[in-house]
């Protein structure tokens, strides 16, 4: 999950959109992330922060993310960083740390998009954060995450990472989705500038932003 919070805007008509793409983190969840850092450092992780961070670029957190490794590979690859004797339990707790809540406004305004929109969510996310928000965060009030979305597109499951030219020409191939009628919203500018170089239009919010204005007529 990126962690930018700079706003950026590729100007579209509206009047011309039909998909709507949202990313997960930051544009609908909320993150913790300095607590995630710290409950690793705790763990004896060092430098962590450095290592989340250029996590595409490898190692063991990327290949978690890209699903090049499975959940009990990417605790044993944690036991390996660090000197203490660590659990399943703890690590997972640590990893956990990073996932707040998704408010309740945004999960009502999917709702009402998918009244005059094809919703997506493309996520560089891993197993054990997509499956707690499955069970944790689209499951309530009688709805499910298909309630929510038409497709999701996870980083771990199609083994390729925004902000990559191969997920975005997947993404479009899959759904046979014209991008001059496709709209993206994701909080790190680099996967916007992506998407821009196929003709999406693209939204960066800041941080806790209600992005509810840009369907505002």
């Amino acid at each position: 999950m990126d962690f930018s919070v700079s706003t950026s805007f590729l100007f579209v008509s509206m009047e011309n959109i039909k998909n709507v793409i949202l990313d997960l983190g930051v544009v609908l969840l909320d993150l913790h992330r300095s607590e995630c850092l710290d409950s690793f450092c705790e763990l004896g992780i060092p430098n962590v922060d450095e290592v989340i961070q250029t996590a595409r670029h490898g190692g063991i957190f990327g290949a978690y993310e890209m699903g090049a490794v499975s959940t009990p590979e990417f605790y044993e690859g944690i036991r390996r960083m660090s000197p203490q004797t660590l659990s399943d339990d703890q690590i997972r707790n640590a990893w956990m740390k990073m996932i707040a809540d998704i408010p309740a406004y945004k999960l009502e305004l999917i709702l009402s998009l998918r009244e005059n929109y094809n919703v997506y969510l493309l996520s560089n996310t891993n197993e054990l954060h997509w499956d707690w928000c499955v069970e944790h965060i689209f499951r309530r009030n009688g709805k499910d995450v298909t309630d929510f979305f038409d497709k999701v597109w996870l980083s771990n499951e199609v083994h390729m990472l925004k902000p990559s030219s191969e997920i975005f020409e997947y993404v479009l191939k899959d759904e046979m989705l014209n991008p001059f009628e496709t709209f993206f919203i994701d909080d790190a500018p680099a996967n916007c500038r992506m998407a821009e170089t196929f003709g999406i239009g693209t939204y960066t919010p800041k941080a806790q932003e209600d992005w509810s204005h840009l369907f505002t007529k």
